[in-house]
């Protein structure tokens, strides 16, 4: 009996072992492949993160792309070079389908991988995003070469123009039929001069070149026109002035106030003649006489259309008459000799001292076989 039981015991026993053995060994199975699978889940959201960095990343690939499509620079300029590479780099990134493994320490490794192409694939976007801003700065900076190329041209033309426009008005001294064009022509000749003026900022942008050459562009073409304007003024004037400055001259006479002139003839006969004097040169003499005895001269002194029918009227009456529309009417055989005689003239002389601006002034020639002479009327501002 001995023997038998203990030959029980010890067979419980081994059968006891292997059950525990064989437990521990489903147990431990159990586990590990609980662990794997845990491994196996943690790379979804890695795998997510991943493809959505990529998916980023392709739309800022596909941006940059047209960008380099559209691009007017060429291919040696460093901002494209550059791009290019960050778009073959984009290319040949891997994709974020690996894995899983059969093992958590693969699975260990595919996590890594996948963190790894994540993180690559945003650096791109980022390179991506800033390639194209630095592109963009770049074509903004050839623009703006450009357009300060075309407008440096545009500005030589302008200056050019202005600096004839002086020439023509120290040429034509003032001697124009209508004064208003060479007022009309410095004034215009001032704004183009000061928008040459007006320097470009630092960062100026072709928007701003752009606009100031079409403005200069304006501004020169009218410049240009009243250029023609005064030429054309002054070339009528000397055609008007050449039969007086022929004829022999007679004295001064003026009228002013209320009085009335004496008449030099008592009407027209077929060989008297008319032309319209020039309002500038009476107005160079008028504020000659101020300054001369120390009173600004006229600020504005110009042509004015029912002062120069007065001065027709008086010429082809022979005689000096006033409307009350003037202050001083009077004529002589020059307007050197008419401001002479003005000013010999106590009451005339005060009118023409103390007068303000604006000074309307007319003026018309009478040509006769042996004399000529020019009758004016003038109003000032009291």
């Amino acid at each position: 009996m001995t023997v038998t039981r203990r030959r029980l015991v010890v067979g419980s026993v081994i059968a006891l072992a292997i059950t525990a053995g064989l437990v521990f060994s489903a147990v431990a199975q159990h586990r590990a492949e609980q662990e794997l699978q845990a491994s196996i889940e943690a790379l979804d959201p890695l795998r997510a993160e991943c493809r959505e960095a990529r998916a980023h990343m392709r739309e800022e690939q596909v941006a940059a792309s047209e960008a380099l499509e559209t691009t007017t620079l060429t291919q040696d300029i460093a901002e494209v070079d550059a791009l290019a590479a960050t778009l073959d780099e984009a290319v040949t990134l891997d994709l974020c389908d690996m894995g899983p493994g059969d093992s958590v320490e693969a699975n260990e490794d595919v996590a890594t991988w996948l963190s790894s192409t994540r993180a690559s694939a945003e650096m791109i976007q980022d390179a991506l995003a800033g390639g194209q801003e630095a592109l963009a700065a770049a074509e903004a900076d050839a623009a703006a070469a450009r357009a300060a190329e075309s407008y440096g041209i545009q500005a030589s033309a302008a200056e050019a123009a202005a600096k004839e426009a002086r020439a023509l008005l120290a040429e034509s001294a003032g001697a124009v039929v209508d004064a208003t064009t060479v007022e009309v022509l410095r004034a215009t000749i001032r704004a183009v001069e000061d928008s040459l003026a007006v320097q470009p900022a630092d960062d100026a942008d072709a928007a701003w070149f752009e606009a100031r050459e079409r403005a200069l562009a304006d501004a020169t073409e009218l410049l240009e026109s009243r250029s023609d304007a005064v030429e054309e003024s002054h070339a009528a004037w000397e055609k008007a002035q050449a039969t007086a400055r022929s004829a022999p001259s007679s004295s001064g006479t003026s009228g002013s106030g209320s009085s009335t002139g004496s008449s030099s003839g008592s009407g027209s006969s077929p060989s008297v003649t008319y032309a319209k004097g020039s309002a500038a040169e009476f107005c160079a003499v008028l504020n000659a006489a101020r300054t001369s005895n120390g009173v600004a001269a006229f600020s504005r002194c110009g042509e004015s259309s029912s002062q120069v029918a007065h001065a027709q009227d008086m010429a082809r009456s022979g005689s000096i008459w006033h409307t009350g529309g003037e202050n001083i009417v009077g004529y002589a055989g020059s307007m050197s000799s008419l401001m002479s005689a003005f000013m010999g003239s106590s009451q005339h002389r005060d009118l023409i001292l103390s007068g303000g601006s604006p000074a309307s002034v007319g003026c018309y020639w009478r040509h006769e076989s042996r004399t000529s002479e020019v009758f004016c009327s003038a109003a000032f501002s009291f």
